[in-house]
């Protein structure tokens, strides 16, 4: 419709029809034009931390990806100076979407992005071990899916996207870590449970990668072969040239397989001569076990409870700052003060999964974003803060709440601009439909889109 017509119809519309977003003045009809998520086809467990960053701000744009129809990867971009939105466009196909049963998403080959410093947009996804088929897996065994590399044809320019062969088949769970040269970390689980944990780097904006270095080892334990030492883990940019990680491990059982998930570890990558360490600086030996984790870098010692990943973020000193989930409810969280780890708090008393990134914005000035239960019942995503290094909590805003519906988040978009921050996802319990709206949130609200792009067809 075009400007002269809306102007002259302003007389007669009320104030809430032309709505405000981020500066940007979008003109409608109705304020029911514009609304509140970007899109609706996420596809199950659409977004989560442990694949991340999924979203990244680059050149004035704020690009993100997800988990879509037929879990293949989607991208959408936002453009914080013309107020405008781009895509969904798929940016490739993946493999895990021809499950035999559509109902039971795997989710496990949702995309990391990462933008190279050419402008180039690239996503990594589809992986959960890879079959057989594909070939042999040197760092553990097969599974199902296929990890892919793709990148747009154009700098930010998401609508046309090519398959880049250089990355193994027997990825899941990939992350990048991009540094200040340029050079980007390519991390994830060389396969299913019974596999390492990799890198591979890459000095030309990811049209090569490095062979894969194995940082954690799989293995049966020599006592117990039943037993098998396996990993979840979580890595990311820490002070100057440095990557660190956070990890839990899984003791795998090959017969009666369990969920069992223990003890909470820390470790810190030296780039510049690709050498690791943990908190007190003692070297370790790659790929490092289980008897050197315990040994040399663990957090928490949790016994037979229950506990998952979380994230890992550092101070202006260096000094890492973990929180990880536990089974007893809530996330636990603790930072390293120099010669030993702090006692682990809960900043919430609420019962029920919880799961969100953390801002570190100095020593003692600690914020948790995380989704869980509500008081009373239902969800929400909101702020935990604490101004004492993670002695005492206090509740911040609350970013969004429901008394029926559920949601999750991604990690921080990296890079972010105040403005567009995190992804949230909505799922509702009560509807068997898998497909979910998806919501960029950031300082001033969730970023607004018209009803028209939002709502794409199936």
């Amino acid at each position: 419709m075009p400007k002269w017509f809306l102007d002259s119809m302003m007389p007669m519309v009320t104030v809430l029809q032309t709505v405000v977003l981020h500066g940007v003045f979008l003109s409608a009809v109705s304020a029911d034009d514009v609304v509140e998520f970007f899109t609706d086809n996420g596809f199950g467990n659409a977004v989560a931390t442990i694949q991340h960053p999924c979203a990244e701000y680059a050149a004035g744009k704020t690009f993100l990806a997800y988990q879509g129809p037929h879990e293949d990867p989607y991208v959408c971009s936002y453009d914080h100076t013309t107020g405008r939105w781009a895509g969904p466009f798929k940016a490739g196909v993946s493999a895990l979407g021809t499950r035999p049963d559509p109902t039971k998403p795997d989710n496990h080959g949702r995309p990391a992005l990462v933008v190279d410093n050419a402008g180039y947009v690239h996503v990594v996804f589809g992986g959960h071990g890879g079959s057989p088929l594909l070939g042999h897996n040197e760092f553990g065994a097969h599974g199902s899916g296929q990890q892919m590399h793709a990148v747009t044809t154009r700098p930010g320019d998401i609508s046309s996207w090519e398959i880049l062969d250089n990355v193994p088949p027997f990825g899941t769970y990939s992350q990048f870590v991009k540094m200040d040269d340029g050079d980007i970390y390519l991390f994830y689980r060389h396969g299913p449970h019974c596999s390492d944990w990799v890198y591979q780097k890459s000095t030309d904006n990811c049209r090569t990668f490095s062979p894969p270095v194995s940082v954690l080892k799989f293995k049966a334990q020599q006592d117990d072969p039943n037993i098998r030492d396996s990993w979840y883990a979580w890595f990311n940019r820490g002070k100057g040239d440095t990557i660190v990680c956070m990890y839990i491990y899984h003791p795998c059982l090959a017969v009666d397989h369990n969920k069992q998930r223990v003890n909470v570890y820390h470790m810190k990558m030296n780039c510049a001569d690709s050498t690791w360490e943990n908190a007190a600086g003692r070297e370790l030996i790659l790929p490092v076990t289980k008897e050197s984790a315990d040994e040399l870098t663990l957090v928490y010692n949790s016994g037979t409870t229950k506990v998952n990943h979380g994230v890992c973020h550092v101070d202006e000193t260096g000094a890492a700052h973990l929180f990880f989930r536990h089974s007893a409810g809530s996330v636990r969280y603790t930072r390293w003060l120099g010669n030993s780890w702090q006692e682990p708090t809960a900043p919430t008393t609420v019962p029920g999964s919880q799961d969100g990134d953390m801002i570190v914005d100095s020593p003692t000035s600690i914020r948790l974003l995380l989704h869980g239960s509500r008081e009373g019942g239902g969800s929400e995503v909101c702020w935990w803060n604490s101004a004492d290094g993670g002695l005492t909590w206090q509740k911040g805003e609350t970013v969004i709440s429901s008394p029926d519906v559920g949601y999750n988040v991604s990690s921080f978009v990296h890079a972010a601009t105040p403005e567009a921050q995190i992804i949230v996802e909505e799922h509702d319990p009560r509807s068997s439909d898998l497909h979910r709206r998806l919501f960029l949130w950031g300082e001033k609200g969730f970023v607004g889109r018209p009803a028209s792009e939002a709502r794409v067809s199936r």
